[in-house]
């Protein structure tokens, strides 16, 4: 086939099936605001939840009522939200505004696990530790190409190794620095980690020689000012991805053991180790990054996300095109939605990715609210028409069955591969085929019937 528009050729060998739909789950959420961000939490005890981001607040679903039950939280209007599970926690990261906070299924907390952790667009959890993406700090300010990470847990805690304050004081000829209300060794302080001092004469960075006590550390170079009430922050769990180079962090992702550090120009690979020392952060050579963050979608071995030039495909031998196939519906995509694409995994057989509207100029060729679908075992490729403007997928396990769920900017979230509509309307089925010549394009021949064999 040339072109296929909800149909797929995965179900049935050699033959086109018509696309399964997808199926409301629950009442609207929040009378039809944009839902924000989504995730999922299933604990080790049994908790299972689904949990969507609308307004300035969080829903959870209702299985006993079919609503969304509100969490009469208080989140900044109109932030996207980015959710990650670990320690039978949900972490929700929503920008460089609002505190993080972790849902444990049943109460939200801006302190377990979550105290004097940074503010980040991204979050993603990699070798027993979260790591977070285009940070904001206290009173260090924002930084659109570091990583933060956390310590290793400890009885199912974690600290960040970051404290700040505007107490600090300092002596003159004293290498030692103060704060009454830091708690410099609970947070996770560490010799050698940099040491900043916001204002004042010795405003600058220092490097940390011993951490006397939750409120002093020592400094390996001496002071010149006694002064007090001075703005500082401290911490050494970061690294920057090529920061200041006029590129930013888009997302974060895992491959072969690897964290993986989108920029839109470029992705990198990090590897921890034992110490900073022996890190190594590597960019990966001839690849780009990734317009969004959301359209990073692993399924098997594989790391798929949208760049500026189609959907590229990372493995553990580097990166390669695949998008070739779509490239009229590729070049269809509007700029103004590159940063919104988002993608989900289809029972690790088929990678959709919703692009918005197409309209390629070139060809004349539109689709509404299309989908990008591909067969990652026979690589053919399709198109979907949905009904929906998708904003995010959450993957969930309900009843022991794993979902997939998608979210839209009406309030609503759906269940996917369920039913033969969506969510109430048809599904219209439209297929091209190639020029077929039976003889050779120099004959003129006339049909007088055609088979089609259907169910």
């Amino acid at each position: 086939m040339k072109f296929l528009k909800n149909f797929e050729t995965v179900s049935k060998l050699g033959a086109l099936s018509k696309i399964l739909g997808y199926a409301k789950k629950g009442n609207t959420i929040a009378s039809g605001v944009t839902i924000l961000g989504c995730g999922a939490l299933n604990t080790s005890a049994g908790t299972n939840k689904i949990i969507a981001f609308a307004g300035t607040n969080a829903y959870v679903w209702n299985s006993g009522t079919g609503a969304w039950d509100s969490q009469s939280l208080t989140f900044t209007a109109s932030m996207l939200f980015e959710t990650e599970n670990f320690l039978d926690l949900l972490f929700e990261v929503n920008g460089i505004t609002d505190v993080p906070q972790s849902y444990s299924g049943s109460a939200w907390s801006t302190s377990t696990n979550v105290t004097d952790m940074p503010k980040a667009k991204f979050i993603k959890e990699y070798g027993g530790r979260l790591y977070l993406g285009h940070i904001n700090i206290a009173i260090g300010g924002t930084f659109a190409s570091r990583i933060w990470f956390c310590d290793l847990p400890k009885n199912n805690a974690i600290v960040w190794g970051f404290e700040s304050g505007t107490d600090g004081v300092t002596t003159a000829a004293s290498a030692v620095v103060t704060s009454a209300a830091a708690l410099f060794k609970t947070r996770g302080i560490k010799i050698g980690d940099p040491f900043f001092l916001a204002e004042g004469s010795d405003i600058g960075e220092y490097e940390v020689l011993s951490v006397d006590s939750n409120t002093q550390i020592t400094l390996t170079q001496t002071l010149t000012t006694a002064a007090t009430a001075l703005d500082f922050w401290i911490g050494g769990n970061w690294f920057d991805v090529q920061r200041n180079n006029s590129d930013v962090l888009m997302g974060l992702g895992k491959n072969s053991d690897r964290l993986l550090c989108f920029k839109r120009q470029s992705v990198h690979r990090f590897q921890k180790t034992q110490n900073l020392e022996t890190d190594s952060l590597i960019q990966i050579k001839g690849i780009p990054g990734t317009t969004s963050g959301r359209s990073i979608t692993n399924i098997k071995e594989y790391t798929y996300y949208f760049a500026d030039s189609g959907i590229w495909r990372i493995g553990a031998d580097g990166g390669v095109l695949i998008s070739d196939p779509m490239d009229e519906v590729i070049k269809g995509v509007a700029a103004g939605t590159l940063d919104d694409i988002v993608g989900w995994n289809v029972n690790d057989k088929v990678l959709k990715m919703f692009v918005g509207d197409i309209s390629n100029a070139d060809t004349g060729l539109t689709i509404t609210k299309c989908a990008i679908c591909y067969a990652v075992d026979s690589g053919a490729w399709w198109t979907e028409e949905l009904s929906d403007t998708i904003n995010c997928a959450a993957d969930w396990i309900e009843s022991s069955v794993k979902k997939t769920f998608i979210f839209n900017n009406a309030g609503e979230a759906f269940e996917i591969e369920s039913g033969n509509t969506f969510a109430g309307d048809e599904i219209p089925c439209e297929g091209e085929m190639p020029f077929h010549f039976p003889q050779t394009p120099e004959y003129e021949m006339a049909y007088t019937r055609f088979k089609i064999y259907g169910e």
